[in-house]
């Protein structure tokens, strides 16, 4: 009889102050995807544009967002392994991109983005793909505060063991009643805005060791963002817990939710794992055949009642196989189907129950 492993609430599900917590760092990543995703269409309409001259330089840019938006969500979800890092991590091109991200919308409202650099513009940062995102949030914010034919000014310097950077616009300015919470969720005025982009990206520069504030301006908003230089974070920087692997091993997942495969696929192979995927019962038969599992994750439901011949298909091709039963049913799975499993997930569930099945543990 397999355990149930998520019989009481989701860690971090509740409303009290981990269950707050949770939400928040969801919330942050959610946005933080969103905003990827927003250069990524930028820069996908500047390349449509210069494709019929023979350009790439717009599809290249996308590419490169377009990785950097699945690096945040694998970061989410605790990938493992580092996250996708193509080209170089010095501050130079931290401004180059960042601008780059930003110049969609801002030739959309006629803005200008222009640099000053007193540093070398060499150094090489901690937390590069963070310090990105954190850069781009800050100018998109400007740029959408910005008036027409007006400019955006980014003023990088370094000390030797942090570069700064002040992003000034000469749009509005932050409201006096609210420049003391600025950083403390309060709605956004920007359209669409959530209020919750200034907050996260103080989170997320603190987490490597750097620093995003609100300096005091005559017009328009200004924000510097310190940043540590590789080589000089302390002692004090957060170290992440290292996540259990699944190097080596072969999984199988079966599910017709798109949203939950995605999810399962995306979250094992950050950990590890080779992983085959079916959504209906002649696709498994195939999968099951197509050689040994080390574990399979199994939704009962597309079966369609012939859960039994299923999994014991399984077990004959893979002896030694982990069966972990997935189900959003209020109900237990089928008696049958119990016995032939090692553990039962019920739906939502997080990553780290998932892994900690297929390994046969009670925790990661």
């Amino acid at each position: 009889m397999p355990e149930e492993r998520n019989a009481a609430p989701a860690p971090g599900s509740g409303s009290g102050p981990a269950g707050i917590n949770a939400q928040q760092d969801l919330r942050g990543a959610l946005h933080d995807v969103a905003n990827a995703l927003t250069v990524v269409l930028g820069l996908l309409d500047l390349a449509s544009r210069d494709a019929a001259g023979g350009a790439s330089s717009g599809l290249n840019a996308a590419q490169a967002w377009a990785r950097h938006g699945r690096g945040i969500a694998l970061r989410a979800i605790g990938a493992t392994r580092a996250l996708d890092s193509d080209g170089p991590n010095d501050l130079a091109a931290l401004l180059r991109d960042a601008i780059a991200g930003a110049e969609p919308q801002a030739g959309r409202r006629g803005v200008s983005v222009e640099v000053r650099m007193s540093a070398h513009g060499t150094e090489t940062l901690v937390g590069w793909p963070e310090a990105l995102q954190v850069l781009t949030n800050i100018v998109l914010n400007a740029v959408a505060f910005s008036p027409p034919e007006t400019t955006v000014l980014l003023e990088a310097s370094s000390d030797g063991s942090n570069v700064h950077i002040v992003v000034t616009d000469q749009g509005p300015g932050i409201e006096p009643s609210l420049r003391g919470r600025i950083f403390d969720g309060v709605p956004s005025s920007r359209p669409g805005g959530s209020g919750i982009g200034l907050p996260h990206s103080r989170a997320l520069a603190e987490s490597q060791g750097g620093s995003l504030r609100m300096l005091e301006s005559e017009q328009g908003a200004r924000f510097e963002v310190t940043w540590p230089v590789a080589g000089s974070r302390t002692h004090s920087c957060p170290v992440s817990r290292k996540r259990a692997s699944l190097s080596g091993r072969r999984v199988l997942v079966f599910d017709d939710d798109d949203a939950v495969l995605c999810l399962l696929q995306t979250g094992l192979e950050a950990r590890g794992a080779e992983v085959v995927t079916a959504t209906d019962a002649a696709a498994l038969r195939v999968v099951i055949a197509s050689g040994l599992f080390d574990a399979a994750l199994i939704d009962l439901s597309p079966l369609a009642g012939d859960s039994a011949g299923a999994l014991a298909s399984m077990r004959a091709s893979s002896p030694s196989v982990r069966v972990v039963l997935i189900s959003g049913s209020a109900g237990s799975p089928p008696k049958e189907a119990m016995e032939a499993a090692c553990a039962w997930i019920r739906k939502p569930f997080e990553m780290g129950e998932i892994v900690a099945a297929i390994l046969g543990e009670d925790a990661v």
